[in-house]
């Protein structure tokens, strides 16, 4: 098949064999049959990896956001939005369950204090993450960015007006994605992108699913026990419990709760696992 961009319906047989609020997301590969410049989606291969997230509602369902990708990028920033590292750790969580490996990266360096961040990005180069501080307006920390991304597929994610589309437009200026202000009155993001898209970098030979702003980050059937196993940190302190099903919440002779006590573990870190603990509790 020659190149060209088809608009395609998925199959009917696809959309009922799915849990999924889609049979297909952005990243996947699939096979078509093609009628003139329109076809159908017939099949969707294996995932090689996948970012799925708890749709919003009551109904339960996942929602997929991307497939096939080798890294996610949570975003946040330094200022306007303020910094939201549980957030970042909630998309970690999504990463860490769909097989992606994850970098952080706070942007709008330029509106922070010098060394302001410097512990925090220290907490997760501990865990074994890629972490990175950069002003997509300065260009200070794009060098390691376009490091980052080269070579390989990334999912970009964060809150709206942290500086997405900014930066890839600044990474690659030939995409010239819309932008938008920060809205003054509540400190946060207008939504430029509705919906995830994959663009090419040919400056850096990588490809970056650029996704919407998430306001609901809900993992998608993840018990109790098992979160402990999607905090790097705390894997190697798992099998020290005296307890079989541990939450390492509350229970006594929790080899993980004496690592935070300990430092072995941040305090940030296990306190966004209490609080991502607590919604899975009540979901």
């Amino acid at each position: 098949m020659g190149g060209g961009t088809y608009l395609c319906r998925v199959r009917k047989s696809l959309k009922r064999a799915s849990d999924h609020t889609s049979a297909v997301t952005v990243g996947d590969v699939v096979g078509v049959e093609l009628h003139g410049d329109d076809g159908a989606v017939e099949s969707v291969e294996p995932r090689r990896t996948v970012l799925l997230r708890r749709a919003a509602g009551r109904t339960p369902m996942a929602q997929p956001l991307a497939a096939n990708a080798d890294c996610l990028i949570a975003m946040t920033s330094a200022r306007t939005p303020p910094l939201n590292l549980r957030a970042c750790d909630r998309l970690f969580c999504l990463a860490e369950d769909g097989g992606l490996g994850c970098a952080l990266l706070i942007n709008k360096s330029d509106l922070a204090e010098p060394g302001e961040f410097d512990s925090a990005l220290a907490d997760y180069r501990n865990v074994g993450y890629s972490a990175h501080l950069c002003s997509a307006v300065t260009g200070d920390g794009l060098a390691e960015v376009a490091e980052l991304l080269r070579g390989r597929t990334s999912v970009l994610c964060g809150p709206s007006g942290v500086g997405k589309s900014t930066l890839l437009n600044t990474l690659e200026p030939g995409l010239d994605l819309r932008t938008a202000e920060i809205s003054g009155a509540r400190d946060r993001g207008r939504h430029t992108t509705t919906s995830a898209r994959m663009f090419a970098l040919p400056s850096v030979d990588a490809r970056v699913i650029d996704t919407p702003g998430l306001r609901e980050i809900g993992l998608w059937r993840v018990a109790p026990i098992e979160l402990g196993s999607l905090f790097p940190e705390m894997r190697a302190h798992l099998s020290g419990c005296s307890m079989p099903r541990c939450t390492h919440s509350h229970e006594p002779g929790c080899a993980v709760k004496a690592a935070a006590e300990a430092g072995a573990i941040s305090p940030h870190r296990y306190d966004s696992y209490l609080r991502i603990l607590a919604k899975l509790d009540s979901a």
